[in-house]
């Protein structure tokens, strides 16, 4: 069973239009099928859509204080 019991159930046959979550056999009920409820659902949309994949600003990087020794030396 996954993480976050509350968001799954565990059904002998899941209904037509359930989301059946996938496990490895040592995580899988002894029988049935583990089927996301409409709030797992809702969760994994909501994440989705916070699209975190934009690429960050090359002026704002990083540089661990190497470029205020640089400038101080020169």
């Amino acid at each position: 069973m996954p993480s976050y019991p509350f968001l799954f159930e565990v059904k002998d046959s899941p209904s037509k239009g359930d989301k059946i979550v996938d496990l490895p056999v040592e995580y899988a009920p002894g029988s049935g099928v583990v089927v996301a409820k409409a709030d797992a659902i809702s969760l994994v949309a909501y994440l989705k859509s916070l699209d975190r994949t934009y690429p960050a600003p090359t002026d704002s990087l990083r540089d661990d204080g190497y470029s205020t020794v640089e400038a101080e030396t020169k």
